[in-house]
């Protein structure tokens, strides 16, 4: 397995920080095979050195006010080369300028190992788990997951709870009810949208 640098901000990631109750919202995983330095400066990276893969997120966990576990899986089942890899991007949604490369995770070239092409026959996965550092009072979704997913801190009280949870409402409502028949709710830590057209099913 690559022996991976803990995870940097760009500064499009670090500018997160510095906005009070903003929502995060992590959008996807890159891999590549990029060539880096030991103590590299990624603070103006916008994309992956060298892009090789695209990968789902397949769960958030909020570990503290101020990080977050993202965890996702990496297949050669759809790989055609083998490929060195060194890299790793975090992609977020920016409510001003749309999606940014939030973090970087990579290594050099002595300390990674490649990816295996597809034989045919066995797939391989690697399960990797990646921390993050986000804003104590952001409210961190991931749309990808397939639902708006709210990721939010166990350790909070209920009270905290709730108030994250109509804090996300009212944003959504903002953005997206303009009219009336429609309702937002929290259930288990999921968004629910529902439309009522008012017109009565036959």
């Amino acid at each position: 397995m690559t022996n991976f640098t803990k995870t940097k901000l760009t500064d499009a990631g670090i500018s997160f920080l510095s906005r009070e109750g903003v929502t995060i919202n992590f959008t996807r995983i890159e891999t590549g095979c990029g060539l880096y330095i030991p103590d590299e400066n990624i603070g103006r990276m916008e994309s992956l050195k060298a892009k090789v893969q695209d990968i789902e997120i397949n769960d958030i966990t909020r570990e503290s006010d101020s990080v977050v576990a993202i965890e996702f899986n990496v297949s050669n089942k759809n790989l055609k080369e083998p490929y060195l890899f060194t890299e790793i991007g975090i992609y977020a949604d920016d409510p001003d300028k749309g999606e940014v490369l939030y973090g970087v995770c990579f290594s050099t070239q002595e300390e990674a190992e490649k990816v295996r092409a597809f034989n045919g026959y066995f797939a391989s996965v690697l399960r990797i788990a990646l921390r993050l550092h986000v804003s104590p009072d952001s409210v961190v979704i991931c749309q990808s997951l397939g639902e708006s997913v709210i990721v939010i801190d166990n350790a909070l009280s209920e009270t905290s709870k709730h108030a994250v949870e109509n804090r996300v409402i009212t944003k959504e409502f903002k953005k997206y009810a303009k009219g009336e028949g429609l309702e937002f709710s929290v259930v288990n830590g999921i968004l629910n949208v529902t439309y009522d057209d008012g017109e009565e099913e036959s």
